[in-house]
Protein backbone atom coordinates (compact mmCIF):
# COMPACT_ATOMS: atom_id res chain seq x y z
CA UNK A 1 0.00 0.00 0.00
CA UNK A 2 2.79 2.62 1.05
CA UNK A 3 4.22 1.36 -2.58
CA UNK A 4 1.41 1.99 -4.44
CA UNK A 5 0.30 5.27 -2.70
CA UNK A 6 4.08 6.95 -3.24
CA UNK A 7 3.94 6.01 -7.12
CA UNK A 8 0.00 7.31 -7.42
CA UNK A 9 1.62 10.75 -5.94
CA UNK A 10 5.19 10.66 -8.38
CA UNK A 11 2.55 9.92 -11.22
CA UNK A 12 -0.18 12.64 -10.23
CA UNK A 13 3.05 15.55 -9.47
CA UNK A 14 4.31 13.96 -12.77
CA UNK A 15 1.09 15.07 -14.96
CA UNK A 16 0.43 18.24 -13.34
CA UNK A 17 4.31 19.52 -13.92
CA UNK A 18 4.43 18.31 -18.01
CA UNK A 19 1.26 17.99 -18.47
CA UNK A 20 -0.86 15.28 -20.86
CA UNK A 21 1.32 13.92 -23.55
CA UNK A 22 0.47 14.44 -27.58
CA UNK A 23 -0.10 11.76 -29.85
CA UNK A 24 1.58 12.60 -33.61
CA UNK A 25 -0.30 10.33 -35.07
CA UNK A 26 2.73 8.52 -36.70
CA UNK A 27 3.72 4.80 -36.65
CA UNK A 28 6.99 3.70 -35.79
CA UNK A 29 9.15 0.70 -34.52
CA UNK A 30 7.96 -0.92 -37.41
CA UNK A 31 9.83 -4.16 -36.85
CA UNK A 32 7.13 -6.52 -37.55
CA UNK A 33 7.31 -7.75 -33.90
CA UNK A 34 4.17 -8.58 -31.42
CA UNK A 35 5.56 -6.27 -28.88
CA UNK A 36 5.93 -3.18 -31.27
CA UNK A 37 2.50 -3.85 -32.98
CA UNK A 38 0.90 -0.70 -33.08
CA UNK A 39 3.36 1.37 -31.52
CA UNK A 40 3.09 5.27 -32.15
CA UNK A 41 5.29 8.67 -31.49
CA UNK A 42 4.32 10.62 -29.04
CA UNK A 43 4.86 14.39 -27.98
CA UNK A 44 6.06 15.01 -24.42
CA UNK A 45 7.09 18.18 -22.38
CA UNK A 46 10.03 17.96 -20.38
CA UNK A 47 11.33 20.32 -17.97
CA UNK A 48 13.62 22.57 -20.47
CA UNK A 49 11.91 21.42 -23.93
CA UNK A 50 9.85 19.07 -25.73
CA UNK A 51 10.89 15.34 -26.70
CA UNK A 52 9.40 12.67 -28.08
CA UNK A 53 8.58 8.80 -27.34
CA UNK A 54 7.31 5.55 -29.42
CA UNK A 55 4.73 4.00 -27.15
CA UNK A 56 3.75 0.41 -27.62
CA UNK A 57 0.54 -0.45 -26.62
CA UNK A 58 1.19 -3.55 -24.06
CA UNK A 59 4.17 -2.18 -22.20
CA UNK A 60 4.14 -0.95 -18.55
CA UNK A 61 6.59 1.84 -19.04
CA UNK A 62 4.86 2.75 -22.22
CA UNK A 63 1.66 3.07 -20.77
CA UNK A 64 2.35 4.97 -17.43
CA UNK A 65 4.64 7.60 -19.76
CA UNK A 66 1.50 8.04 -21.94
CA UNK A 67 -0.94 8.41 -19.24
CA UNK A 68 1.30 10.70 -17.09
CA UNK A 69 3.18 12.58 -19.63
CA UNK A 70 6.26 11.07 -18.24
CA UNK A 71 8.38 8.55 -16.01
CA UNK A 72 8.60 10.20 -13.02
CA UNK A 73 11.53 8.56 -11.95
CA UNK A 74 13.83 10.43 -14.16
CA UNK A 75 13.00 13.68 -11.99
CA UNK A 76 15.54 13.27 -9.81
CA UNK A 77 18.61 13.04 -12.55
CA UNK A 78 19.02 16.85 -13.20
CA UNK A 79 18.66 17.62 -9.95
CA UNK A 80 21.42 15.97 -8.38
CA UNK A 81 23.74 16.89 -11.37
CA UNK A 82 22.54 20.05 -13.03
CA UNK A 83 23.24 21.02 -16.61
CA UNK A 84 26.91 22.76 -16.83
CA UNK A 85 29.85 23.00 -19.11
CA UNK A 86 32.90 20.80 -18.50
CA UNK A 87 35.76 21.43 -21.18
CA UNK A 88 33.27 23.27 -23.03
CA UNK A 89 30.91 20.46 -23.76
CA UNK A 90 27.58 20.24 -21.47
CA UNK A 91 27.30 17.53 -18.70
CA UNK A 92 26.99 13.90 -20.05
CA UNK A 93 24.72 11.45 -19.55
CA UNK A 94 25.01 7.85 -19.68
CA UNK A 95 22.05 5.02 -19.26
CA UNK A 96 22.54 1.78 -18.78
CA UNK A 97 19.34 0.37 -19.52
CA UNK A 98 17.50 2.67 -21.25
CA UNK A 99 14.64 0.93 -22.36
CA UNK A 100 12.25 3.03 -24.85
CA UNK A 101 14.58 6.09 -23.42
CA UNK A 102 12.06 8.06 -21.03
CA UNK A 103 15.14 9.50 -19.42
CA UNK A 104 17.57 9.83 -22.28
CA UNK A 105 15.10 11.44 -24.74
CA UNK A 106 14.09 14.08 -21.44
CA UNK A 107 18.16 14.61 -20.28
CA UNK A 108 18.59 14.96 -24.29
CA UNK A 109 15.88 17.66 -24.49
CA UNK A 110 17.33 19.32 -21.49
CA UNK A 111 20.98 19.93 -23.42
CA UNK A 112 22.94 16.86 -21.92
CA UNK A 113 24.64 15.04 -23.98
CA UNK A 114 23.74 11.21 -23.79
CA UNK A 115 25.35 8.14 -24.19
CA UNK A 116 22.16 5.00 -24.27
CA UNK A 117 22.52 1.02 -23.80
CA UNK A 118 19.75 -0.91 -24.42
CA UNK A 119 20.33 -4.62 -25.83
CA UNK A 120 16.40 -5.90 -26.47
CA UNK A 121 16.67 -5.74 -30.32
CA UNK A 122 12.67 -4.68 -30.12
CA UNK A 123 13.21 -2.11 -27.57
CA UNK A 124 15.89 -0.37 -29.34
CA UNK A 125 13.44 -0.10 -32.58
CA UNK A 126 11.43 2.03 -30.68
CA UNK A 127 14.10 3.93 -28.83
CA UNK A 128 15.77 4.49 -31.97
CA UNK A 129 13.05 5.82 -33.69
CA UNK A 130 12.15 8.10 -30.28
CA UNK A 131 15.52 9.32 -30.93
CA UNK A 132 15.15 10.55 -34.50
CA UNK A 133 12.26 12.17 -33.84
CA UNK A 134 13.58 14.17 -30.54
CA UNK A 135 16.57 15.06 -32.53
CA UNK A 136 14.30 16.36 -35.59
CA UNK A 137 11.74 18.35 -32.96
CA UNK A 138 15.36 19.67 -31.32
CA UNK A 139 15.96 20.97 -34.60
CA UNK A 140 13.06 22.53 -35.69
CA UNK A 141 12.64 24.46 -32.31
CA UNK A 142 16.37 25.61 -32.89
CA UNK A 143 17.59 23.73 -29.49
CA UNK A 144 19.81 20.84 -31.25
CA UNK A 145 23.20 22.69 -31.57
CA UNK A 146 26.83 21.74 -32.32
CA UNK A 147 27.12 20.70 -28.80
CA UNK A 148 24.39 18.36 -29.16
CA UNK A 149 24.99 14.67 -28.97
CA UNK A 150 23.31 11.25 -28.81
CA UNK A 151 25.15 7.69 -29.09
CA UNK A 152 22.88 4.77 -29.02
CA UNK A 153 23.99 1.38 -28.40
CA UNK A 154 21.81 -1.68 -29.15
CA UNK A 155 24.27 -3.54 -26.64
CA UNK A 156 24.37 -4.31 -22.85
CA UNK A 157 27.04 -3.11 -20.62
CA UNK A 158 28.83 -6.31 -19.19
CA UNK A 159 32.22 -7.37 -18.07
CA UNK A 160 33.84 -7.72 -20.60
CA UNK A 161 32.81 -8.15 -24.81
CA UNK A 162 30.66 -10.90 -26.72
CA UNK A 163 27.58 -12.45 -27.16
CA UNK A 164 24.65 -13.52 -25.24
CA UNK A 165 20.77 -14.41 -24.66
CA UNK A 166 18.55 -12.16 -23.05
CA UNK A 167 14.62 -12.90 -21.36
CA UNK A 168 11.96 -10.41 -21.08
CA UNK A 169 8.73 -10.46 -19.38
CA UNK A 170 5.45 -10.17 -21.67
CA UNK A 171 3.92 -6.57 -20.94
CA UNK A 172 7.27 -5.48 -19.73
CA UNK A 173 10.70 -5.76 -22.13
CA UNK A 174 12.64 -3.53 -19.05
CA UNK A 175 12.32 -6.77 -16.72
CA UNK A 176 14.76 -8.87 -18.78
CA UNK A 177 17.99 -10.70 -17.81
CA UNK A 178 20.81 -11.47 -19.76
CA UNK A 179 23.68 -14.40 -18.73
CA UNK A 180 26.37 -16.52 -20.33
CA UNK A 181 25.01 -19.61 -18.81
CA UNK A 182 21.89 -20.71 -16.78
CA UNK A 183 19.25 -19.24 -19.24
CA UNK A 184 16.14 -19.39 -18.40
CA UNK A 185 15.59 -20.88 -14.88
CA UNK A 186 18.35 -17.86 -13.77
CA UNK A 187 16.10 -15.61 -15.19
CA UNK A 188 13.10 -16.77 -13.08
CA UNK A 189 14.93 -17.18 -10.11
CA UNK A 190 15.92 -13.40 -10.49
CA UNK A 191 12.60 -12.37 -10.74
CA UNK A 192 10.12 -15.52 -10.22
CA UNK A 193 8.35 -15.10 -13.61
CA UNK A 194 5.45 -17.67 -14.00
CA UNK A 195 4.55 -16.60 -17.75
CA UNK A 196 6.63 -17.45 -20.65
CA UNK A 197 9.55 -15.16 -21.09
CA UNK A 198 10.66 -13.82 -24.49
CA UNK A 199 14.04 -14.99 -25.76
CA UNK A 200 16.46 -12.77 -27.58
CA UNK A 201 20.27 -12.63 -28.94
CA UNK A 202 22.18 -9.80 -27.95
CA UNK A 203 26.11 -8.15 -27.91
CA UNK A 204 27.82 -7.45 -25.03
CA UNK A 205 30.04 -4.98 -24.59
CA UNK A 206 31.76 -2.56 -21.75
CA UNK A 207 31.64 0.89 -19.96
CA UNK A 208 35.40 1.09 -20.30
CA UNK A 209 35.23 0.56 -23.98
CA UNK A 210 32.79 3.16 -25.29
CA UNK A 211 32.96 6.02 -22.10
CA UNK A 212 36.60 7.99 -21.91
CA UNK A 213 35.60 11.10 -20.17
CA UNK A 214 33.86 12.24 -17.26
CA UNK A 215 30.31 11.36 -16.70
CA UNK A 216 28.18 13.41 -14.70
CA UNK A 217 25.38 11.25 -14.32
CA UNK A 218 24.77 7.71 -14.57
CA UNK A 219 21.48 5.32 -14.40
CA UNK A 220 22.19 1.74 -14.06
CA UNK A 221 18.97 -0.17 -14.71
CA UNK A 222 19.93 -3.88 -15.71
CA UNK A 223 17.74 -6.09 -13.09
CA UNK A 224 20.70 -8.04 -11.46
CA UNK A 225 23.28 -7.62 -14.21
CA UNK A 226 24.42 -3.90 -12.43
CA UNK A 227 27.77 -5.72 -10.87
CA UNK A 228 28.93 -6.72 -14.30
CA UNK A 229 28.35 -3.44 -15.44
CA UNK A 230 30.34 -1.94 -13.36
CA UNK A 231 33.19 -4.24 -12.90
CA UNK A 232 33.30 -3.23 -17.00
CA UNK A 233 33.91 -0.29 -15.46
CA UNK A 234 36.64 0.39 -13.49
CA UNK A 235 38.93 2.40 -15.59
CA UNK A 236 36.32 4.92 -16.08
CA UNK A 237 35.31 5.31 -12.24
CA UNK A 238 38.80 5.34 -11.45
CA UNK A 239 40.34 7.66 -14.16
CA UNK A 240 38.08 9.54 -15.70
CA UNK A 241 35.33 9.83 -13.25
CA UNK A 242 31.39 9.72 -12.61
CA UNK A 243 29.74 12.00 -10.30
CA UNK A 244 26.25 10.30 -9.45
CA UNK A 245 25.03 7.14 -9.81
CA UNK A 246 21.47 5.93 -9.93
CA UNK A 247 21.48 2.46 -9.25
CA UNK A 248 18.19 0.04 -9.18
CA UNK A 249 19.33 -2.11 -6.00
CA UNK A 250 17.87 -5.90 -6.53
CA UNK A 251 19.87 -8.08 -4.27
CA UNK A 252 17.83 -11.22 -5.12
CA UNK A 253 18.68 -11.00 -8.95
CA UNK A 254 21.85 -10.07 -8.51
CA UNK A 255 22.36 -13.24 -6.17
CA UNK A 256 20.44 -15.06 -8.86
CA UNK A 257 22.51 -14.46 -11.79
CA UNK A 258 26.05 -15.63 -9.66
CA UNK A 259 27.04 -12.06 -8.16
CA UNK A 260 27.55 -10.51 -4.38
CA UNK A 261 25.18 -7.81 -3.99
CA UNK A 262 28.15 -6.48 -0.69
CA UNK A 263 30.41 -6.18 -3.94
CA UNK A 264 28.40 -3.32 -5.21
CA UNK A 265 28.68 -1.43 -1.94
CA UNK A 266 32.14 -2.14 -1.54
CA UNK A 267 32.44 -0.93 -5.13
CA UNK A 268 31.06 2.45 -4.40
CA UNK A 269 32.08 3.02 -0.63
CA UNK A 270 36.25 1.88 -1.87
CA UNK A 271 35.76 5.05 -4.77
CA UNK A 272 35.00 7.61 -2.23
CA UNK A 273 30.96 7.31 -2.68
CA UNK A 274 27.92 8.11 -0.30
CA UNK A 275 25.92 5.70 -0.43
CA UNK A 276 22.05 6.67 0.23
CA UNK A 277 18.81 4.36 0.31
CA UNK A 278 16.30 6.12 -1.86
CA UNK A 279 15.30 9.69 -2.94
CA UNK A 280 13.71 11.27 0.09
CA UNK A 281 14.95 13.89 2.65
CA UNK A 282 15.22 11.59 4.82
CA UNK A 283 17.89 9.14 3.15
CA UNK A 284 19.59 11.64 1.63
CA UNK A 285 20.39 12.95 5.61
CA UNK A 286 21.15 8.81 6.40
CA UNK A 287 23.73 7.08 4.12
CA UNK A 288 24.21 3.51 4.52
CA UNK A 289 27.77 3.40 6.65
CA UNK A 290 30.54 0.77 5.75
CA UNK A 291 29.56 -1.01 9.33
CA UNK A 292 25.86 -1.85 8.23
CA UNK A 293 27.14 -3.30 4.88
CA UNK A 294 25.97 -6.70 5.93
CA UNK A 295 22.54 -6.29 7.44
CA UNK A 296 21.73 -3.85 4.70
CA UNK A 297 22.12 -6.73 2.01
CA UNK A 298 20.88 -9.00 4.29
CA UNK A 299 17.62 -7.49 5.96
CA UNK A 300 16.55 -4.76 3.80
CA UNK A 301 13.09 -4.86 2.37
CA UNK A 302 12.21 -1.77 -0.26
CA UNK A 303 8.90 -0.47 -0.30
CA UNK A 304 9.10 -1.14 -3.74
CA UNK A 305 8.87 -5.36 -3.37
CA UNK A 306 12.00 -6.46 -3.98
CA UNK A 307 14.29 -3.35 -5.15
CA UNK A 308 14.64 0.19 -5.18
CA UNK A 309 16.58 2.92 -6.11
CA UNK A 310 20.37 3.52 -4.45
CA UNK A 311 21.87 6.90 -4.92
CA UNK A 312 25.72 7.49 -4.84
CA UNK A 313 27.33 10.34 -4.98
CA UNK A 314 30.82 11.49 -4.45
CA UNK A 315 32.13 12.63 -1.73
CA UNK A 316 33.57 15.60 -3.35
CA UNK A 317 30.60 16.51 -5.66
CA UNK A 318 29.49 20.39 -5.12
CA UNK A 319 25.93 19.48 -6.03
CA UNK A 320 25.58 16.96 -2.83
CA UNK A 321 21.64 17.33 -1.68
CA UNK A 322 22.47 17.46 2.11
CA UNK A 323 26.05 18.54 3.72
CA UNK A 324 27.71 15.96 5.65
CA UNK A 325 27.15 18.36 8.66
CA UNK A 326 23.32 17.92 8.17
CA UNK A 327 23.36 14.19 8.26
CA UNK A 328 21.19 12.35 11.39
CA UNK A 329 22.03 8.86 10.99
CA UNK A 330 18.94 8.48 12.28
CA UNK A 331 17.76 5.23 13.95
CA UNK A 332 14.56 5.52 12.37
CA UNK A 333 16.13 5.04 8.76
CA UNK A 334 19.00 2.81 9.81
CA UNK A 335 16.55 0.64 11.82
CA UNK A 336 14.69 -0.05 8.49
CA UNK A 337 17.77 -2.56 7.19
CA UNK A 338 19.23 -3.41 10.34
CA UNK A 339 17.98 -6.63 11.68
CA UNK A 340 20.84 -7.58 14.29
CA UNK A 341 19.23 -7.96 17.90
CA UNK A 342 22.68 -7.31 19.49
CA UNK A 343 22.60 -3.66 18.15
CA UNK A 344 21.97 -1.84 20.82
CA UNK A 345 21.01 0.84 18.98
CA UNK A 346 18.09 -0.08 17.12
CA UNK A 347 16.91 -1.92 19.81
CA UNK A 348 16.70 1.20 22.20
CA UNK A 349 14.48 2.80 18.86
CA UNK A 350 12.66 0.21 18.86
CA UNK A 351 11.74 0.40 22.77
CA UNK A 352 11.00 3.40 22.02
CA UNK A 353 8.74 3.37 19.42
CA UNK A 354 6.61 0.38 21.20
CA UNK A 355 6.32 3.13 24.20
CA UNK A 356 5.78 6.04 21.73
CA UNK A 357 3.11 3.23 19.89
CA UNK A 358 1.54 2.99 23.68
CA UNK A 359 1.05 6.52 24.38
CA UNK A 360 -0.91 7.25 21.03
CA UNK A 361 -2.91 4.35 22.16
CA UNK A 362 -4.29 6.28 25.18
CA UNK A 363 -4.26 9.99 23.24
CA UNK A 364 -6.49 8.41 20.82
CA UNK A 365 -9.04 7.35 23.51
CA UNK A 366 -9.19 10.61 25.42
CA UNK A 367 -9.36 12.09 22.20
CA UNK A 368 -12.16 9.57 20.54
CA UNK A 369 -14.54 10.55 23.57
CA UNK A 370 -13.72 14.69 23.39
CA UNK A 371 -15.73 14.09 19.84
CA UNK A 372 -18.45 11.88 21.05
CA UNK A 373 -18.59 9.02 23.32
CA UNK A 374 -19.82 5.92 21.25
CA UNK A 375 -17.48 6.82 18.59
CA UNK A 376 -14.19 7.58 21.02
CA UNK A 377 -15.12 3.99 22.93
CA UNK A 378 -15.50 1.74 19.89
CA UNK A 379 -12.23 3.40 18.10
CA UNK A 380 -10.41 3.15 21.59
CA UNK A 381 -11.54 -0.63 21.91
CA UNK A 382 -10.24 -1.42 18.60
CA UNK A 383 -7.09 0.13 19.18
CA UNK A 384 -6.50 -1.30 22.82
CA UNK A 385 -7.40 -4.44 21.62
CA UNK A 386 -4.74 -3.95 18.90
CA UNK A 387 -2.17 -3.31 21.01
CA UNK A 388 -2.88 -6.03 23.30
CA UNK A 389 -2.68 -8.52 20.33
CA UNK A 390 0.57 -6.83 19.11
CA UNK A 391 1.78 -7.87 22.63
CA UNK A 392 0.56 -11.18 22.84
CA UNK A 393 1.60 -12.06 19.57
CA UNK A 394 5.65 -11.53 20.65
CA UNK A 395 4.80 -13.70 23.91
CA UNK A 396 2.19 -16.98 22.04
CA UNK A 397 1.62 -16.07 18.48
CA UNK A 398 0.14 -19.15 17.86
CA UNK A 399 -2.75 -18.18 20.16
CA UNK A 400 -3.45 -15.18 19.15
CA UNK A 401 -3.54 -16.16 14.97
CA UNK A 402 -6.07 -18.24 16.35
CA UNK A 403 -8.09 -15.96 18.51
CA UNK A 404 -7.69 -13.10 15.72
CA UNK A 405 -10.08 -14.93 13.29
CA UNK A 406 -12.97 -15.56 15.78
CA UNK A 407 -12.80 -11.42 16.67
CA UNK A 408 -12.44 -10.29 13.57
CA UNK A 409 -15.53 -9.99 12.23
CA UNK A 410 -17.02 -8.01 15.35
CA UNK A 411 -13.98 -5.48 15.76
CA UNK A 412 -14.49 -4.64 11.67
CA UNK A 413 -18.17 -3.92 12.72
CA UNK A 414 -17.27 -1.94 15.62
CA UNK A 415 -15.06 0.35 13.47
CA UNK A 416 -17.24 0.83 10.91
CA UNK A 417 -19.93 2.13 13.51
CA UNK A 418 -17.09 4.37 14.79
CA UNK A 419 -16.58 5.56 11.18
CA UNK A 420 -19.88 6.14 10.79
CA UNK A 421 -20.57 8.04 13.64
CA UNK A 422 -17.41 10.11 12.84
CA UNK A 423 -19.04 11.05 9.51
CA UNK A 424 -22.22 11.65 10.84
CA UNK A 425 -20.36 14.39 13.30
CA UNK A 426 -18.31 15.72 10.75
CA UNK A 427 -21.14 16.51 8.71
CA UNK A 428 -23.12 18.25 11.50
CA UNK A 429 -19.90 20.64 11.78
CA UNK A 430 -19.58 21.09 8.35
CA UNK A 431 -23.16 22.45 7.66
CA UNK A 432 -23.33 24.63 11.08
CA UNK A 433 -20.16 26.43 9.16
CA UNK A 434 -22.05 26.55 6.27
CA UNK A 435 -25.20 28.02 7.88
CA UNK A 436 -23.05 30.72 9.57
CA UNK A 437 -20.60 31.46 6.76
CA UNK A 438 -24.37 32.41 5.36
CA UNK A 439 -26.05 34.35 7.72
CA UNK A 440 -22.43 36.25 8.22
CA UNK A 441 -22.91 36.86 4.26
CA UNK A 442 -26.50 38.04 4.57
CA UNK A 443 -25.80 40.68 6.90
CA UNK A 444 -22.96 41.85 5.46
CA UNK A 445 -25.08 42.65 2.31
CA UNK A 446 -27.77 44.07 4.15
CA UNK A 447 -25.36 47.16 5.54
CA UNK A 448 -23.90 47.34 1.95
CA UNK A 449 -27.37 48.00 0.17
CA UNK A 450 -28.53 49.94 3.52
CA UNK A 451 -25.26 52.24 3.00
CA UNK A 452 -26.20 52.64 -0.55
CA UNK A 453 -29.84 54.13 0.13
CA UNK A 454 -28.69 56.49 2.40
Amino acid sequence: MRWTLLVLCQHVQAMREAGPPESIGLACANDGSEVNSGAELWKLTGVRGNYTLCLRKKEMVDQISRRYGRWPDCDHFPKLAPLEKRNGKPSLFVDVGTNIGACSMMMLASGYRVISFEPVPTTFAALADAADRTKSLMQQEGRWTTESSLTLLNKAASTEAGKTVIFSAPGNSGHSVSVHTGGEDATRRAHGEKSKLIKSEIALTTLDATVSEYVDVMKIDVEGHELKALLGAKRLFDEYGVGVVFLEWNPRAVAALGGLPMTILQFFQERGYWIFPGQSQEDFKNPVQQRDFEEFVKHFRPIQMWWTDLVFIKKTSKHLPTQPSEFTYSSRARCRYVKNPNDKECSEYKAAKAASSGASTAVGKVAGKAVSKVAGKAVGKVAGKAAVSKAKAKANPEVVVAAAAATRKREMKELSLAQKLRVKWLNARFGVLVSVLILIAGVVGYFVVKGRRN
